[in-house]
């Protein structure tokens, strides 16, 4: 196993780290004491520090909350409730479901990281009280291209169908190329398992009046493409 990057004495925004310490026995990554300009001392992950995703021990995020919340006043919106959630779940260790969220690596882009109004422009106001926050990609980062709302059952859907497809330099979850190429998420899986295909004939052939199925053995594959 390589040896984590030695980070005594770097600098990190408002953070100056001192010393590694004791690694939760619910991670697996190297953990830093750092002092914060502000005075408090915050144990933080490598991964945060070198990716930016904490700069403070909170008080910087505590500073731009409250200068955001003076200028668009939209604090009692329930989707500012769901982004301050978001942030806590990422950047909180002391969170309670921290070690599910940033404790094993997900993050929060920096976008909204430091703005509600800029998640509150990409996501849009939530369709009913029924809608939440959902990540497509349940190992990737709360960001406008990996986050959409979703019920209860969209979200039970998409971890079922959350099986991740690369094509023309893109990866992208089952549900999602679904999504953008209008070919059902049962017909990709059916071309894909059961009938052998490509992920690009899969994913660039129209549906046609038969089973794909039958068409494959029928038909020569030059002519569907």
């Amino acid at each position: 196993m390589a040896l984590a990057m030695d980070l005594n004495g770097h600098v990190y925004g408002r953070l100056t780290v001192l010393a590694r310490t004791r690694t939760p026995a619910w991670s697996n990554r190297p953990w830093w004491t750092c002092q914060c300009t502000c005075g408090n001392r915050v144990d933080v992950t490598s991964g945060a520090l070198r990716g930016g995703n904490t700069r403070s021990c909170g008080c910087l995020l505590s500073e731009t909350r409250r200068a955001a919340l003076t200028t668009h006043g939209l604090s009692r919106l329930p989707e500012y409730r769901i982004w301050k959630k978001m942030k806590e779940r990422c950047c909180n260790q002391h969170a309670r479901d921290y070690r599910y969220y940033g404790g094993r690596g997900i993050t929060v882009c920096e976008r909204w990281l430091l703005s509600f109004v800029a998640f509150l422009e990409d996501m849009g106001r939530r369709p009913s009280l029924r809608h939440m926050l959902e990540r497509l990609d349940n190992d990737g980062p709360y960001s406008p291209e990996n986050c959409c709302w979703a019920t209860r059952i969209e979200q039970a859907n998409n971890r079922r169908n959350n099986r991740l497809l690369t094509w023309n330099g893109r990866t992208q979850t089952l549900a999602a190329w679904s999504r953008e190429t209008g070919i059902p998420q049962h017909r990709i899986e059916q071309r894909l398992n059961r009938c052998d295909w490509s992920i690009a004939d899969a994913l660039t052939v129209q549906p046609l009046s038969r089973s794909d199925a039958a068409q494959w053995t029928h038909r020569d594959k030059s002519k569907l493409t």
